[in-house]
């Protein structure tokens, strides 16, 4: 493992960790597929999946610009959602809180991908990348898009299992500004 001196390392650094997260998700997101009950969770996978796939060729792009390599670091952050995962597809029997702890998992994904692209993204643009500061805006906007989403079946999947009226929808919109 290299020192790391300066900003342009930084940002090569922490790119090699959004494509190994990005490669890590693609691997996850069809064996959750699978596991997965509500039609409108599997869509929304399904997104996630070509988003990511999508990421990677961009990323790709990115590393061949900036004469790098796309290898690095396993993005350990990734792998322990994918290792809490696994528990759960083991242990949770009701197929809508299974889709509920699948939803929370994909939602802590895109915690992590918007934290790194909003970083690397200031990292660019601090270069002079602006180019490449565009590329990652575009990443962030899918993930935050995507978040949204993730976020409205969230809410409904949870009201749909609880079917009482101890909350009500407004108590569950959870406040998270992605």
């Amino acid at each position: 493992m290299e020192p790391i001196n300066n900003l342009r390392q930084l940002l090569i650094e922490f790119l090699k960790d959004r494509y190994d997260s990005e490669c890590q998700q693609v691997e996850l997101f069809p064996k959750l597929i699978q596991h997965i009950h509500s039609l409108q969770l599997k869509n929304i996978i399904e997104l996630c999946l070509d988003h990511a796939k999508r990421h990677i060729e961009k990323l790709e792009i990115i590393f061949t610009q900036l004469h790098s390599s796309s290898l690095g670091e396993i993005c350990e952050g990734t792998l322990g959602l994918m290792s809490e995962t696994d528990k759960f597809l083991t242990r949770i029997e009701n197929p809508e809180v299974l889709d509920i702890a699948i939803i929370t998992t994909i939602r802590e994904l895109h915690s992590q991908d918007i934290a790194g692209y909003k970083a690397i993204m200031l990292y660019a643009h601090a270069l002079g990348y602006y180019e490449l500061a565009q590329n990652l805006y575009e990443m962030l906007q899918d993930e935050k898009n995507t978040g949204k989403l993730l976020k409205k079946v969230m809410r409904d999947t949870i009201m749909s299992h609880t079917s009482s009226n101890s909350y009500n929808e407004e108590e569950l919109d959870l406040d998270i500004n992605y």
